[in-house]
């Protein structure tokens, strides 16, 4: 198993009929990060494959996120930043006494929450 750091910044965005396209509200935007356990096929080089960030999204914002939601609003990812643990990195539990949120990931997909403890 591989460890990932995922930084995101994102915010709402909401359509606009004037311009034919959603408006992102770049005043609210906000930035999180999340902590995952994922299998060691999900990396190429130290980085997610494309079809892997994708599902993380997905998992994050719903299944149809790309799409929009049904009030008009749809969230826009500004910026992702990952970064895989070094053995090192992962011995210091860097995700230990933050306020972010741990997933662990089977080898069949299956995104979980979980712990601190427990990543």
């Amino acid at each position: 198993m591989k460890y990932l750091r995922l930084t995101i910044t994102d915010t709402l965005s909401f359509w606009d009929d004037y311009l034919s396209g959603y408006i992102p509200a770049l005043a609210s935007s906000q930035t999180f990060t999340n902590w995952y356990r994922v299998p060691d096929e999900w990396l190429e080089n130290s980085t997610l494959i494309s079809s892997r960030r994708e599902q993380l999204l997905a998992h994050l914002y719903g299944d149809n996120w790309l799409f929009g939601n049904e009030d008009g609003s749809k969230y826009v990812v500004l910026a992702i930043s990952e970064h895989e643990l070094s053995d090192a990195e992962r011995a210091q539990r860097l995700w230990s006494g933050t306020k972010d949120t741990c997933y662990a990931v089977s080898d069949d997909g299956t995104i979980e929450r979980v712990s601190q403890d427990a990543m």
